[in-house]
C-alpha cells in the first residue's frame, strides 16, 4: 500500500508544480489583458494550453493511482480522497501525512487559479464590450464587429447599445 500512496504523492507533487506554473501564467494573462497587449496575450495563452495539457495527463495518472489505492482498501474506485484517507491505518496516515498536505495545498491552488481565471474572463468581457461600444459609436447605422481576420465585418446583431436619444 505504501508504494501506491508514494506513487500518488509523486503525481500530486508534479500536479502542484504545474498548478503553480498555471497560476503564474494566469497572472501574466491578467497583466497582458490590463496592458492591452494582444501579442503577449497570444503567447501567454499558448503557454497556458501547453501546461494545461501536461496537467491533464498527470490527472489521468492520478486517477489511476487513486483507483489502485482505493481498490487495495476495498473502496469504490470513485471514492473521495477523504474516504481513502479515513480508511488508512493510523500508522499509514502518520507516514503519509505529506500526502494529505499536498491534497489540501492542491485544492487551495485550484481555487486560487479558478479565481484568477474568473478575473481574466471578466477583463476579457469588459474589453470586448468596450471594443463593441467603440465600433458602434464609430458608425451607429452599420452593424459591424471585429472579424476573425482582425478587421471590421458586417454583423447581423439586431440590437444597439448606443443610446441614440441623447
Amino acid at each position: 500500500m505504501d508504494d501506491k500512496l508514494y506513487g500518488l504523492e509523486t503525481i500530486l507533487e508534479k500536479q502542484l508544480s504545474q498548478i503553480n506554473g498555471l497560476l503564474e501564467i494566469a497572472k501574466k494573462k491578467t497583466k497582458t489583458l490590463m496592458d492591452d497587449d494582444m501579442e503577449a496575450l497570444s503567447r501567454v495563452c499558448g503557454e497556458m494550453i501547453g501546461l494545461s495539457e501536461e496537467l491533464a495527463l498527470q490527472e489521468e495518472k492520478r486517477i489511476k493511482a487513486h483507483e489502485k489505492a482505493a481498490s487495495e482498501l476495498n473502496l469504490p474506485k470513485d471514492c473521495s480522497f477523504k474516504e481513502l484517507w479515513n480508511n488508512l491505518s493510523t500508522g499509514q496516515r502518520k507516514k503519509q501525512n505529506n500526502l494529505k498536505i499536498l491534497v489540501e495545498d492542491l485544492n487551495d491552488k485550484y481555487k486560487t487559479l479558478r479565481d484568477q481565471n474568473d478575473l481574466n474572463k471578466l477583463l476579457l468581457k469588459q474589453s470586448l464590450q468596450y471594443a463593441g461600444s467603440l465600433t458602434e459609436a464609430a458608425d451607429p447605422g452599420r452593424k459591424i464587429a471585429y472579424g476573425k481576420s482582425g478587421g471590421f465585418e458586417e454583423n447581423d446583431l439586431s440590437y444597439s447599445s448606443l443610446n441614440r436619444t441623447v
